[in-house]
C-alpha cells in the first residue's frame, strides 16, 4: 500500500527540481517517481531509466542499499524509507 517516504536528489537533479528533498505517497520506487513527476511536472522516468531500468550512470539508493540489489523499479517501499537519487556524473 501507499506509505510516506523521502527523496532526495544529488548533484544537478537538484537544479532541474528546484528542490533538495520530497516526501511523497508512493508503493515502490517507479511510483514514486510517478507520483513526484506529475508534482513537478519533470518526466523522472524519463530523464532516470531505460526501459525500467536505471540508465547508465544513475543510481538509486533505499536506505544506503541500491535498487540494483533489490527489485529495481519495483523495490516495496515502507513507511518512513528514504531514497537518495544521484543523476550521472556529467550530465551523461
Amino acid at each position: 500500500g501507499l506509505v510516506m517516504i523521502k527523496v532526495k536528489f544529488f548533484a544537478n537533479l537538484r537544479d532541474d527540481l528546484g528542490i533538495k528533498e520530497i516526501s511523497v505517497n508512493a508503493s515502490n520506487i517507479k511510483e514514486a517517481l510517478e507520483n513526484i513527476s506529475k508534482i513537478k511536472n519533470v518526466d523522472l522516468k524519463e530523464k532516470l531509466l531505460d526501459e525500467n531500468i536505471p540508465k547508465r550512470g544513475v543510481i538509486v539508493l533505499v536506505n544506503g542499499k541500491n535498487i540494483v540489489h533489490m527489485d529495481g523499479i519495483e523495490t516495496t517501499l515502507l513507511e518512513g524509507d528514504e531514497v537518495s537519487i544521484f543523476p550521472p556524473v556529467g550530465g551523461g
